[in-house]
C-alpha cells in the first residue's frame, strides 16, 4: 500500500528508543483516475467532476492533498486526511517490501503543513478565541 508517512522521522525510526511504543501516523495514497471513476460510478456529473478535479489538482481543498505523477510517483495521487490512521511504530518497521517513493519540493512540504493545520487544528472555523479572564469572587 503507497501512503504518507505524517509522523516525525524520529518516530519513525526504530533506533530510537521509547519508554513506551510510539505509533505511526499514516495516510494512504489513491490514484486521481481511481477516485474519478469512483465519482462516476457514483453518478457525479460531469461537469462536477471535471471542477472537483481542477479543485484538487490546484490544492484548493483542504482535506485533500494533490500528488503529482514524477519525481518517483508513476500516476497522480491524492492524499486524502481524513483517511489518516495510526499504528504502532513496530508494525511500521516491520514492513519488508517498504521503501520511500517520493521526496516533497520545499514549496509542496510547506503545502502540506498549511493543509495538515487547516484540517487537523481548524484554523478556519470562525470561533472567537477570545481569552477573557474573570476577576475571582472573594
Amino acid at each position: 500500500m503507497k501512503g504518507l508517512v505524517l509522523s516525525n522521522s524520529c518516530d519513525a525510526d526504530p533506533g530510537n528508543q521509547r519508554d513506551f511504543p510510539p505509533r505511526i501516523i499514516f495516510a494512504p495514497l489513491s490514484s486521481l483516475s481511481r477516485f474519478e471513476s469512483f465519482l462516476r460510478r457514483e453518478g457525479v456529473d460531469e461537469t462536477r467532476i471535471m471542477q472537483k478535479l481542477d479543485s484538487i489538482r490546484s490544492q484548493r481543498i483542504t482535506s485533500i492533498s494533490f500528488l503529482p505523477a514524477g519525481n518517483g510517483l508513476n500516476e497522480d495521487y491524492i492524499v486524502r486526511f481524513d483517511e489518516a490512521y495510526s499504528m504502532p511504530a513496530q508494525v511500521y518497521s516491520n514492513i519488508e517490501k517498504k521503501r520511500k517513493l517520493f521526496t516533497l519540493s520545499q514549496v509542496g512540504f510547506y503545502m502540506l503543513i498549511v493543509k495538515l493545520s487547516i484540517h487537523f487544528c481548524r484554523l478556519h472555523e470562525n470561533v472567537d478565541r477570545n481569552f477573557h479572564l474573570e476577576k475571582p469572587e472573594t
